[in-house]
């Protein structure tokens, strides 16, 4: 068992106290202060509108005011330009400080995180729109070297570096998620879990169970605590739904990810087309595994007729970490490694650090809809499968049935090329792509 302590740096701290000028990310005075095991949306917002409710959540998220009744003037107003060019409501002010986050995150990528992955030390980065839009670094003991270099890199309109130490790695946190259904099913076999994720701003394991079963919540927390020597919490949240359900129906020659498919035939049940994949020689494509779970075994489009069938999938797999994610063959010369409506090529695989924009190409939306990375990895309970699932989830997300499978993106215009995941739930959990790959052992 661990001696658990947890210290910040004073770096950290002084800069918590004098953040960022005002704008995405930077509070202003009035606003809640919050605590970074409280990400979740609470409950008073649950019964919201779904199209208001997606927008309270990403502005709370990206730190804005985000009070319901503010947030409704906003909405199809002529003060929200941030709908049509990014599918968030902001105003123009917001606009400008919201591209300067995304342009500081793409240099971010450029300068800091090939040195801070390379340094065995750094156990955790996330963006903290709290304070300033910054990126936090996290390492288990304080690094003057490290930091020395971090900052000798640091890009010219910074929106600030903080280091802070933790007491687990990366590695840790996820194998204590994965531990957390099995735990269950000997201490509290009648709490039913919603999520369980490595949340990387509090260092810690979250899970997620109705607001009824918080008591049993927390003694599966402490339970897992004890048996992982980390440090777990429970938070009230929401039981999702698996997302399933003029242009999208259409365009083929050839075959975008972000295209609507229909099983058993052009009447059938939507689901989204996402990135192609690569067996072998032959080219096939991806959707939510759960699309597949039951009836036939066909795909639809409406302007190409039968696309293909189900060739493999993740979703109802033999171990207790199953992805939403199957594969279904497709003609090579309908293969393409664009999203549709977009120009950029999808040539890479990979992640963001939390609190990043992401982006998704949503089929039965028919839009392009942005929203923040909330965990880079979380399990799920998947209710058709009846089987734990994993991958990440997406805050601020406007997700409605039929949008499972849909492409997500890294969110800064220059990094649109690099796929992240599959949609698979209403609240924007998603199958990683990463996860996937090396489970078929296939190529992007």
């Amino acid at each position: 068992m661990k001696i658990r302590t947890r210290v910040f740096l004073v770096l950290a701290m002084i800069a918590a106290l004098v953040a960022a000028t005002p704008g995405v990310g930077a509070q202003e005075p009035g606003e809640e202060s919050r605590d970074v095991r409280q990400r979740t949306l609470p409950e008073e917002f649950w019964d919201l509108e779904p199209g208001l409710k997606v927008a309270v959540e990403e502005r709370r998220e990206l730190n804005l005011p985000h009070d319901p009744e503010f947030v409704a003037s906003l909405v199809g107003s002529e003060a929200d330009v941030g709908t049509d060019k990014y599918g968030v409501v902001l105003t123009q002010e917001e606009v400008v400080d919201y591209e300067n986050q995304r342009q500081f995150e793409a240099a971010v990528d450029d300068q800091i995180i090939p040195l801070a992955t390379a340094d065995a030390d750094v156990v955790g980065l996330w963006i903290d729109h709290s304070r300033g839009g910054a990126i936090v670094l996290q390492t288990l003991e304080s690094n003057p070297a490290l930091e020395a270099r971090i900052r000798a890199a640091e890009p010219a309109d910074s929106r600030g570096i903080i280091f802070e130490t933790v007491n687990d790695t990366r590695e840790e946190l996820w194998s204590a998620v994965d531990a957390v259904w099995e735990i269950k099913s000997t201490v509290t076999p009648e709490l039913e879990v919603l999520s369980v994720a490595a949340d990387t701003p509090a260092n810690a394991v979250r899970i997620e169970v109705a607001p009824t079963d918080l008591a049993l919540g927390d003694e599966l927390s402490a339970a897992v605590q004890r048996e992982t020597g980390v440090d777990v919490f429970s938070v009230a949240g929401e039981r999702d739904v698996e997302s399933a359900c003029y242009t999208r129906d259409h365009c083929t020659a050839p075959m975008k990810a972000g295209n609507r498919l229909h099983k058993g035939s052009n009447g059938g049940s939507t689901c989204t087309q996402g990135f192609r994949v690569t067996v072998g020689t032959d080219d096939q494509i991806v959707t939510a595994g759960h699309c597949g779970f039951e009836g036939a075994n066909s795909w639809y489009h409406q302007g190409y007729g039968v696309v293909g069938w189900e060739n493999s999938s993740l979703y109802n797999c033999s171990t207790n970490a199953c992805q939403d994610i199957m594969r279904i063959q497709i003609d090579n010369n309908q293969d393409s490694a664009k999203v549709i409506f977009r120009s950029a090529q999808i040539t890479s695989i990979g992640m963001t650090p939390v609190g990043y924009s992401v982006c998704a190409s949503l089929g039965k939306s028919a839009t392009w809809d942005c929203g923040v990375l909330g965990d880079d990895y979380l399990t799920w309970w998947g209710y058709l499968a009846q089987k734990v699932q994993k991958g990440g989830d997406v805050n601020g997300m406007g997700i409605v049935l039929g949008d499972s499978g849909s492409p997500i993106v890294q969110g800064a215009s220059n990094k649109q090329h690099i796929g992240m995941g599959i949609v698979s739930t209403l609240s924007g959990r998603f199958a990683r792509m990463d996860f996937a790959l090396n489970s078929w052992g296939i190529s992007f």
